[in-house]
């Protein structure tokens, strides 16, 4: 009884926290000023291990302010990126930083991670950088991906681990407030709220599975509190 009440409780929360307009007004800027600058570094790790042809089709699924996207875009000058994000205001300031940067082989649209606007085997790579955990229905969603990719395709994916320990996820948090006294607070609301609601190794594996994935490889990322999945089909 009381496991199923914190069930219903969990599931209100992650509704209300995932919902778009929390994502426009709060969780997406929240994100875009605190949570970044502590990140990029694995920002470019994650971009760093990936090749492809020069002229090929990547589709980055919750892309956010465009941080990850617009660094592939400048990596692959030849590629066609595309961003798509649940949040429409995440979505225009990415636009914005785009043409601050003159970057043209992207563009971004807001959509939905469960329903994306694309054709089968579109995309020669997806990628998805925390984004996973918010989705309502995670197997839906990477079974949305698989249909997009191409045959021989692959889907990189890095996420929060949901069994990172608070002493990695608040040095995380040290680097993510720009003052000192709101770190411990950033680390509480990511050690509850954020990695709470993420996966654990084991059970990405099992929900990628579920969606039609054979070639999967996840391991712990070799700095900070999250892992990396690799997908082919």
């Amino acid at each position: 009884m009381v496991a199923s009440m914190r069930e219903r409780i969990d599931r209100i929360l992650k509704h209300l926290l995932d919902n778009r307009l929390n994502w426009n007004l709060f969780e997406g800027p929240f994100y875009d000023f605190f949570i970044y600058h502590a990140i990029d570094v694995f920002y470019r790790e994650f971009y760093e291990h990936m090749s492809l042809p020069e002229q090929s089709r990547i589709l980055d699924v919750g892309s956010g302010a465009g941080q990850l996207t617009l660094l592939f875009a400048r990596r692959y000058p030849e590629a066609e990126i595309t961003g798509i994000d649940f949040s429409s205001t995440q979505t225009m300031i990415a636009n914005f930083l785009k043409k601050r940067k003159h970057v043209t082989n992207c563009h971004f649209r807001q959509a939905d991670a469960l329903n994306l606007p694309f054709k089968n085997e579109t995309f020669d790579m997806v990628t998805s950088f925390a984004s996973i955990k918010h989705w309502q229905d995670g197997r839906k969603g990477l079974k949305e991906i698989r249909r997009v990719m191409k045959d021989g395709a692959a889907a990189y994916i890095v996420e929060c681990d949901a069994c990172a320990s608070y002493e990695e996820i608040e040095q995380l948090a040290r680097g993510s407030a720009k003052w000192e006294m709101f770190y411990k607070l950033i680390a509480w609301y990511q050690y509850h709220v954020v990695f709470g609601k993420s996966y654990t190794r084991k059970a990405v594996e099992l929900l990628a599975r579920s969606a039609g994935f054979d070639d999967i490889y996840v391991e712990k990322a070799r700095c900070g509190p999250l892992f990396q999945m690799m997908l082919r089909k």
